[in-house]
């Protein structure tokens, strides 16, 4: 943009070829913007599936330390306990964990993990 701001002002560019220009790097700029914050959406998104992973491997090594040989109801109960729901799509299927993200969560913030069914 400083470049063609600078060819306006030099006269090497008429205003309406500046004005077309102009418009259509704003466009690219937006453009890229958007690529980026999307790309730290799914930056965030994988931080966070993570962090899941890292506190279900917590979870089972103190499970597995705690139980040796657990019946099928004792399973049943622990399942019970981690999930809240499963929601199952046409396309994926949705599992709402009852575990906080962090070791030092206070609240017990449900956490969502897609599946697709593909």
């Amino acid at each position: 943009m400083e470049r063609l701001i600078d060819s306006l002002a030099e006269g090497a560019i008429e205003k309406d070829q500046f004005t077309a220009r102009i418009d259509r790097t704003k466009t690219r700029i937006a453009e890229i913007e958007t690529k980026i914050g999307a790309q730290a959406t799914d930056e965030g998104r994988r931080a966070h599936v993570r962090s899941l992973m890292n506190r279900i491997a917590e979870l089972s090594s103190h499970l597995q330390s705690l139980l040796h040989a657990p019946g099928w109801a004792t399973k049943r109960e622990i399942i019970r306990a981690l999930v809240q729901r499963i929601e199952i799509g046409p396309k994926d299927v949705v599992i709402v964990l009852r575990l906080p993200t962090e070791a030092s969560a206070r609240s017990m913030e449900p956490i969502m993990v897609t599946l697709s069914r593909v």
